[in-house]
C-alpha cells in the first residue's frame, strides 16, 4: 500500500561531504525536485538547505587531541583505526539506517560510506565525480550501487573511456540558478573570478597584478582567497572581493567572460549563466579537475589551463573569449539538471533504475558535435592541450584522498 502522505514515505538519505562547497550546493538544487520522499542530509559541515529538508549532523572524522589513529584497511580511502569521530560517524549513518530505512541513499560522496550503507542493507545511488577512479575503493562502491548519476552532460564523456558508462545516468548541471543573463554592453568588461572552497592556489599577489594589467576590466572574486578579507578595499580601484554569493549564476551573468577553477557548481554557473568560460585546474584528489579541463577543452566548452595565468596570459585569453568565445552555454543544457538528477533519485529510490541511459541524451543529438569536435586550446604556454585517458604522463596529486 502507498503511503498516505509524503511523511510516511520512506526517507531518501543524502550522505554530503564535507570537504569545500559543492556537495552541499548540489543537494540544495537537487532535493526541492524529488517527488514522493522526505529527504534527509547527513553531513558534518550541513549550512542551509531547502525548507522541508532534515539534516543529520555527523561527527568530524579527523583524530581528536590526544588520539593516535593508524591507517586503515586497504580497500577504503580514509577508515583509520583509533578516531573516535570517525567511529561515530560511522555507527550514526548505520543507526539511521536501521532506524529510518531509508528507500535510497544517496552518497555524494564518500566510498566508504557507500559501502556501510550497502552492507546495512540499503539502496545506495553514488554520485560521481571526473578523475582516474579505477581504484580497489571505487570500484567497490560503484559494484555496490543500486545507480551511478554523473551530474553533467554526456556528451562532455565522449571519447573517454569510462567502465562505468552503462551504470552511469549523466543528468547534467544541478543548479539553483537559472539562465538569467542579458548582454553587457560592449564597453562594460567584466571579469568574474570564481575560487572553490576546498582550497585554491590563487594567491593576492597575482590577482593585484591583473587588476594593475587590465585598467579596463572590472575583476569581481567571488569565493575566499588565502590572505584577503572579503568585502575589505582592495588597493586596486577595479578590484572587487564579493567572498561567497548565495546565487552565482546571477553574479557570473554580469561578467564578460568567467575564469574559475574546474568545481562542478562553478563550472555549471558559467554555463547557465551562459558566459564565455576559462576553466583552471585546481590539485584535487584523482587529478578530478585535471580531468575535467581536459574534457572541457577537448569539447570547444571551455578555454582549460592548468594555473592561473599570468597578466600578460590572461589579457590574450580574454581577447580570445570576446572575438570567439568558446561554447560554455552549451554546457546548461537547459538548466533542468536537478530536476533531471531528482527524477533518477525517485525513480531508483521506488526500486526502478534508468542507469545507462543518459537523460541530457536529447540534447546530445542537437547538432552540438560539430562545435565539440573542435578542441579549443588557451593562448600561451600554460594551454591544455587535450590527451588520450591512456597516457602515463598525467601527474598525481600524491595526497591520501578521504573520498
Amino acid at each position: 500500500m502507498a503511503p498516505s502522505t509524503l511523511d510516511d514515505a520512506a526517507p531518501i538519505g543524502w550522505y554530503a561531504h564535507h570537504h569545500g562547497r559543492g556537495h552541499l550546493d548540489r543537494v540544495a538544487a537537487i532535493a526541492p525536485h524529488v517527488a514522493g520522499h522526505p529527504v534527509t542530509v547527513l553531513s558534518s559541515a550541513i549550512g542551509d538547505l531547502p525548507p522541508g529538508v532534515g539534516r543529520i549532523e555527523l561527527p568530524g572524522d579527523l583524530p581528536r587531541a590526544g588520539e593516535t589513529a593508524e591507517p586503515g584497511p586497504a580497500f577504503a580511502h580514509y577508515a583509520p583505526r583509533g578516531a573516535r569521530g570517525h567511529s561515530e560517524r560511522m555507527a550514526l549513518i548505520a543507526s539511521w539506517i536501521a532506524a529510518r530505512r531509508p528507500a535510497l541513499l544517496v552518497v555524494d560522496v564518500s566510498c566508504e560510506v557507500a559501502i556501510l550503507a550497502a552492507l546495512c542493507g540499503a539502496r545506495v545511488c553514488v554520485v560521481r565525480q571526473h578523475g582516474r577512479r579505477v581504484d580497489r575503493p571505487h570500484r567497490l562502491a560503484y559494484e555496490a550501487a543500486s545507480g551511478l548519476i554523473a551530474p553533467w552532460p554526456s556528451w562532455l564523456d565522449e571519447g573517454f573511456e569510462d567502465p562505468w558508462a552503462a551504470l552511469t545516468t549523466h543528468t547534467g548541471f544541478p543548479l539553483r540558478g537559472v539562465a538569467v543573463g542579458a548582454a553587457v554592453p560592449a564597453a562594460d568588461r567584466v571579469l568574474t573570478v570564481m575560487v572553490g572552497g576546498g582550497g585554491s592556489t590563487l594567491r593576492p599577489a597575482l590577482l593585484e597584478s591583473w587588476a594593475a594589467a587590465l585598467p579596463d576590466w572590472r575583476i569581481v572574486v567571488l569565493g575566499g582567497v588565502e590572505g584577503l578579507e572579503p568585502g575589505r578595499a582592495p588597493d586596486a580601484a577595479n578590484l572587487e572581493l564579493r567572498g561567497h554569493v548565495d546565487d552565482p549564476v546571477a553574479a557570473a551573468a554580469a561578467s564578460s567572460v568567467v575564469i574559475s577553477h574546474a568545481g562542478n557548481g562553478s563550472i555549471g554557473a558559467a554555463a547557465a549563466a551562459g558566459r564565455p568560460l576559462i576553466a583552471v585546474a585546481e590539485e584535487r584528489p584523482f587529478d578530478e579537475q585535471r580531468e575535467k579541463v581536459r574534457r572541457l577543452s577537448a569539447a570547444g566548452a571551455a578555454l582549460g589551463l592548468f594555473s592561473w595565468p599570468e597578466p600578460e596570459a590572461l589579457r590574450g585569453l580574454l581577447e580570445s573569449c570576446l572575438t570567439d568565445p568558446p561554447a560554455s552555454a552549451e554546457l546548461a543544457e537547459g538548466g533542468d539538471g536537478a530536476a533531471r538528477a531528482a527524477a533518477e533519485i525517485s525513480a531508483l529510490a521506488g526500486g526502478g533504475s534508468r542507469a545507462g541511459q543518459s537523460t541530457s541524451s536529447a540534447a546530445s543529438s542537437s547538432g552540438r558535435g560539430s562545435r565539440r569536435s573542435r578542441a579549443r586550446s588557451a593562448p600561451g604556454s600554460q594551454s591544455i592541450q587535450p590527451r588520450s585517458r591512456k597516457s602515463a604522463s598525467q601527474p598525481s596529486i600524491g595526497q591520501t584522498p578521504q573520498r
